[in-house]
């Protein structure tokens, strides 16, 4: 399995996890199954290791958070990165009409306040304070 890894491939769970995931499957049986894509995109990309990491892609935070998910999304890291995706994602928030060339707005700026303080990671919470201050700096 050392091999595996160090040619990218995503090591699978383990024994204990998958038990408590089909534990929690077994519990949501009888409710409604649906998943919000959005939130399922990002579980599969967190799960092959392809989840664009936010404190890496400053420029890009605001339209990773409130842009389309679109393909080059996740291509940004892991092991199929691709060097145009950065210049790809602006493109399509761009095109969707959802992100403001600048800075956040003030409902944006509202949630990146919520996520900072939820946040456990130090460089995203500097990352999102530092998208909160250029919101200031251009009203």
């Amino acid at each position: 399995m050392a091999g595996a890894a160090s040619v990218g491939a995503v090591i699978g769970p383990s024994d204990e996890e998958m038990t408590a995931s089909v534990a929690a499957c077994r519990a949501r049986r009888g409710l409604p199954q649906k998943g919000r894509m959005n939130v399922v995109s990002v579980q599969f990309a967190r799960a092959a290791g392809v989840e664009p990491a936010l404190e890496r892609w400053p420029d890009l935070a605001i339209p990773l958070l409130f842009g389309p998910l679109s393909p080059a999304s996740f291509r940004l890291d892991g092991r199929d990165a691709l060097p145009d995706a950065p210049a790809r994602v602006a493109a399509d928030a761009e095109a969707f009409g959802c992100v403001p060339p600048s800075a956040p707005t003030a409902a944006q700026n509202e949630r990146l306040a919520e996520l900072a303080a939820a946040s456990g990671s130090d460089s995203l919470k500097d990352t999102l304070r530092a998208l909160q201050q250029a919101r200031a700096i251009t009203e």
